[in-house]
């Protein structure tokens, strides 16, 4: 989504966002069910991962797949890695930490960019390109890293809808393929399409999260500092569904553009839940009922970097602490570690 103005980016403490209102006036083809909000029995289950890399690597493959460590209790300041070499990828939109091969990160583009992932390393120089064949990017918005099977896939949510009049959003999934160590690679893969509705009809979003137990959650994107939370209630390739509402959370002190949720990820083990805004960053502990059970739970403020137009954030399980990027030309890759 365009923002109608840039600003300068900056490290902030989101700690003072209260002076915001000064700114803005894997089994294919096999069903898996998925437990009804307040349920503590979440489960969905799969044979095996979704679409698979044309390489070697199998879900089965125990190469790095590591939940990593605690959560953190508190963040430093986000300090630049680098900046973003590639002059194209000026839209992303989308970032996950692989869990396969360390050191790498994914990104990819909004609306209209390359049906493409990109691997980029801690300071922001590409190593290589996922290629998506049999489909296009219409509107992706966000990028996920969560289990399928037993290895770890990548998910594209594949719905962005800034009209509110989509009839074939969806998430792709996708095996996480073990890249090779040097760079330039050129991989592919077909991922699998799992079509969806909203309860009450099309709405916009650019969130996306993936529980411990395989199942995505997608965040809808609102103007009235709250995002509500649906649920995939089984996937099943190619087979549209209903998502279940899984109630609605607060993104910001006050209405407006600098409380809409743009990006989200979950640490692994689905404790804690990070969501970013164009303005700032919001994390929750997550309760032992799931994100089902977030009503009523108060979150952090996360010191972030301010940037012009913040569309993405990951949590890294094995550095322990979060990254963070902006949509634009050549703009910094920020990180803060646990304190």
């Amino acid at each position: 989504m365009d923002v109608p103005d840039t600003i300068d980016t900056l490290v902030v403490s989101i700690s003072v966002l209260a002076l915001g209102a000064a700114f803005y006036g894997c089994g294919r083809g096999e069903a898996s069910s998925v437990a009804p909000p307040g349920d503590d029995d979440l489960a969905l289950a799969d044979d095996d991962s979704g679409g698979g890399a044309d390489d070697d690597a199998s879900p089965g493959d125990d190469d790095g797949v590591d939940p990593g460590g605690a959560p953190c209790e508190g963040y430093g300041l986000p300090t630049s890695q680098g900046t973003l070499k590639d002059g194209a990828l000026n839209e992303v939109s989308g970032l996950a930490v692989s869990v396969r091969n360390p050191g790498i990160l994914w990104v990819l583009e909004d609306s209209g960019g390359p049906a493409t992932l990109t691997a980029i390393d801690g300071s922001g120089a590409t190593r290589g390109t996922l290629a998506l064949e049999g489909t296009t990017n219409v509107d992706w918005e966000d990028l996920a890293l969560g289990p399928c099977g037993e290895g770890s896939c990548l998910f594209v949510g594949e719905f962005g809808d800034n009209g509110a009049a989509r009839s074939d959003a969806a998430v792709l999934r996708l095996t996480e393929p073990v890249v090779p160590p040097e760079p330039g690679f050129a991989l592919s893969a077909t991922p699998e399409r799992f079509p969806f509705t909203y309860p009450g009809g099309p709405r916009d979003a650019e969130s996306l999260v993936v529980t411990p137990e395989g199942v995505p959650v997608v965040l809808g994107k609102r103007d009235d500092a709250t995002a509500d939370l649906f649920a995939f209630p089984k996937l099943v390739a190619g087979v549209p569904v209903e998502l279940v509402p899984w109630g609605s959370i607060e993104t910001g002190p006050a209405a407006g553009l600098a409380s809409m949720a743009t990006a989200a990820d979950l640490w692994p083990d689905g404790s804690r839940l990070l969501v970013r805004t164009y303005f700032g960053l919001r994390e929750w502990e997550v309760p032992g009922g799931g994100l089902a059970a977030l009503a009523g739970v108060v979150p952090r403020d996360v010191p972030a970097a301010l940037e012009g137009q913040g569309e993405a954030v990951a949590y890294d399980p094995v550095r322990r602490g979060f990254w963070q990027l902006s949509e634009g030309n050549h703009p910094p890759l920020w990180f803060a570690g646990c304190k």
